[in-house]
């Protein structure tokens, strides 16, 4: 509702002096070719599905197509704000005014935009791309060309690998400390020993502490 956006309107034997009328309210136009000419919404009151005609400069218009009106949407935070450089991971946005539709897109600092899902209208679901380390501004976009900035941002971390653990087994009651080496972010949060998450202590980028929880006999997959 806040106007300014940019929007292409494609027709036939449009001319120089054809222009956009939203309801009663004659915007800023420029003609592109006799099938297109741009203009720029003007603000509106509130959100609302309205007329749009295409006019000639006598006020007399010659068709009409409908458009809509959304409020402005505030986009919060991303649930996790961090994930690996490589990508592919789902990221939460939390935010007000969110609408379904094919415009809806996400935008993670200067990558190429990508669909978003839409959960309801203080929350949708983007997939993280692939990027270098760095601390990322998040954007959502309802339509596709508007984008609206998070007031938090996103960081990107170093994959995450492992080289090697010691000490390799313990008593399966568990609560024995194990020092993991590989590569890691100092804002890891935890280990995985089977199908048991247990947190993290980081001790620098090439080691963190992982105290072991109970577990039946056997051999677990650490992650």
């Amino acid at each position: 509702i806040g106007g300014g956006t940019v929007l292409l309107v494609y027709g036939d034997n449009l001319q120089p002096y054809s222009a956009c009328q939203f309801s009663a309210t004659i915007s800023a136009s420029k003609f592109i070719s006799s099938s297109l000419i741009s203009c720029i919404t003007p603000p509106a009151e509130s959100a609302a599905l309205i007329q749009l005609t295409l006019s000639h400069n006598d006020g007399i218009g010659t068709s009409w197509i409908s458009f809509r009106y959304d409020p402005v949407p505030v986009v919060y935070l991303p649930d996790p704000s961090a994930g690996p450089g490589s990508g592919g991971l789902p990221v939460t946005i939390h935010g007000e005014n969110f609408s379904d539709g094919i415009g809806l897109k996400c935008r993670f600092g200067y990558n190429e935009p990508s669909p978003a899902r839409f959960i309801s209208q203080d929350a949708v679901v983007c997939i993280s791309p692939p990027s270098p380390p760095a601390n990322v501004t998040i954007s959502v976009s309802l339509n596709g060309v508007d984008y609206y900035t998070a007031s938090s941002q996103f960081n990107f971390q170093p994959d995450l690998s492992v080289k090697s653990l010691f000490p390799t087994f313990g008593p399966t009651t568990g609560n024995t400390l194990v020092i993991v080496r590989g590569s890691f972010s100092l804002g890891l949060g935890g280990c995985k020993f089977g199908y048991v998450p247990f947190m993290a202590e980081s001790i620098s980028p090439d080691e963190i502490v992982c105290r072991v929880p109970p577990h039946r006999p056997g051999v677990a997959v650490v992650e």
